[in-house]
């Protein structure tokens, strides 16, 4: 069997069809006739298989430390697949999608408008995209993530491709209209991506400002100390703001790194039907004077009912704890 070929024929742009094994590309840039052999399907998945695998060794070797690499990578996966946990105790890219009913009512709409149309073939409906955007949709309900970096890239080229060829048909290649609707299209984009709805932008780390500004240095960790949180969010916002801070903290990167003990613990500290201020002591009695407990409250100045610490304020909703300080001796 020979293989499948492309082919060039009249000087037309932006066209491409897939026809009993054949790619067909009309360009003015190529000269008509003009055949060239491609690789078969298998091929060519062998080879991007065998770039993704040599990616993944080099940067591990980038890290410095390869086998710890794939050891804790292999770890973490394992130690994540953790059906029975609270949601609250997962990071967000951990937790279950919520089916993006609107993003699947286009595709919908999509589809049966070309179907009706009679633009819509078996091929299109059995390509392995849509098969894709089937099984990450699926596999989003067990965490976020399937669907956010494979299933909706998914159906972005599923649609790019109907939009294409809805083009071709209707729109001349040459006539002005598509510059029009190219411009539309991207300023719509551009508008809906850098709107500050409902200051999306801002309010999720406005709160953790007061935190690391340089006046409220007492109430973090002083050098060797230990930051104990119940919110996830605290580590993600310090890692980033203070890299080279000189303490540590006791929830970070995903909860289930954690030893069993103060994982229970953290998950129950996250469910906020049964949560007690007792079960902080824990905490507590292990603190030392160079470590700080740094919660989130509800009401305006009520400090946190755990006893045994001397709570600081920071507006808007923090209080960071520390053991009481001892007299300087006489």
């Amino acid at each position: 069997m020979s293989p499948p070929t492309v082919t060039a024929s009249a000087p037309r742009i932006g066209v491409a069809a897939v026809e009993s094994g054949a790619l067909e590309i009309r360009s003015p840039v190529l000269p008509a006739p003009k055949t060239i052999a491609m690789p078969p399907k298998r091929l060519l998945a062998a080879w991007g298989l065998g770039c993704f695998l040599v990616g993944v060794v080099l940067a591990a070797l980038l890290t410095g430390h390869p086998l710890d690499f794939f050891a804790q990578t292999l770890q973490h996966g394992r130690l994540t697949v953790a059906l029975d946990a609270q949601t609250e105790t997962l990071s967000t890219e951990l937790r279950p999608q919520s089916g993006s009913p609107v993003l699947l009512l286009g595709l919908v709409v999509l589809v049966g408008w070309r179907a009706l149309h009679g633009r819509l073939t078996r091929a299109d409906l059995d390509a392995p995209v849509l098969w894709l955007v089937g099984i990450c949709w699926v596999l989003g309900w067990v965490s976020l993530r399937f669907w956010s970096d494979w299933g909706i890239p998914a159906i972005l080229v599923f649609v790019s491709l109907q939009v294409d060829a809805l083009l071709a048909e209707r729109v001349p290649e040459r006539a002005p209209r598509r510059l029009l609707l190219a411009a539309a299209a991207c300023g719509v984009c551009v508008l809906a991506l850098s709107a500050n709805v409902d200051g999306r932008f801002m309010p999720a780390h406005r709160r953790y400002l007061a935190l690391f500004n340089p006046a409220a240095r007492e109430a973090l960790p002083d050098p060797g100390g230990i930051l104990y949180s119940d919110d996830m969010g605290l580590f993600f916002q310090g890692i980033y703001r203070l890299p080279n801070a000189p303490w540590r903290y006791m929830v970070g990167f995903e909860p289930a790194l954690m030893p069993p003990q103060d994982l229970a613990l953290y998950r129950a500290m996250t469910d906020r039907r049964n949560r007690v201020p007792e079960m902080y002591d824990v905490w507590v009695r292990r603190m030392r004077p160079e470590d700080r407990m740094i919660l989130e409250t509800t009401g305006l100045r009520d400090p946190p009912p755990i006893a045994g610490l001397e709570w600081h304020y920071l507006p808007p909703t923090y209080w960071s704890g520390r053991l009481p300080r001892r007299p300087p001796p006489s």
